[in-house]
């Protein structure tokens, strides 16, 4: 299933300089490992063994999420589904496992404050300008913003698959097609999709 979000839409921050991809390349193996590592510490639902397919499942999240954003800043037009399929499923997966949409949003939360330390330390040995400094900061917030908010949009998406969620999403949608006047084709289409009707 192709996951289309509204992101993939939205005007492109202003663009950073790409020379900062080649600074922040070297960074992405061991940041990825801290981050999961501080996620772990910090938030009691991720400290269980990362053996199996929950930890592959994790890493894969934060490994596609900073190098999407890396790879963004060497090239803004580069695409976002693969890692936009990722967090949605990990949004679907948190939900699946019972933890709450707010562990979901700490972890977020935890892997931003852990990048930005890095870019922070990485910045003073790179030089880099207060200018490029704040508006890498930017970038960053926003990116994992959106990436939280495509997890969000995969915990709702299972959540309303639920069995008694999902009767009162079909009970929704035929109220939506029957209504009068008519729902709007994209309301009718957005719900359809929701709880897997054609």
């Amino acid at each position: 299933m192709s996951v289309e979000r509204g992101f993939e839409h939205a005007a492109p921050p202003a663009a950073l300089p790409r020379k900062l991809a080649d600074i922040l390349r070297p960074e992405l193996a061991s940041l990825a490992a801290e981050i999961v590592e501080e996620i772990r510490a910090t938030i009691p639902a991720y400290a269980r063994p990362l053996d199996g397919p929950y930890g592959k499942s994790i890493r894969a999240g934060v490994e596609y999420a900073i190098t999407l954003f890396v790879a963004q800043i060497a090239d803004p037009t580069v695409s976002k589904e693969q890692s936009h399929e990722v967090h949605h499923r990990l949004g679907q997966n948190e939900m699946r496992e019972g933890r709450s949409l707010d562990t979901l949003q700490s972890a977020y939360r935890v892997g931003a404050r852990v990048s930005w330390r890095r870019i922070m330390r990485v910045g003073r040995r790179s030089g880099l300008s207060s200018a490029v400094m704040s508006q890498l900061a930017d970038a960053m917030l926003a990116f994992m913003d959106e990436l939280a908010s495509v997890a969000l949009d995969g915990y709702l998406e299972a959540k309303a698959r639920t069995a008694g969620a999902l009767d009162t999403w079909r009970r929704k949608l035929l109220h939506l097609i029957l209504e009068t006047p008519p729902a709007s084709p994209k309301a009718i289409a957005e719900l359809a999709q929701l709880i897997g009707w054609p």
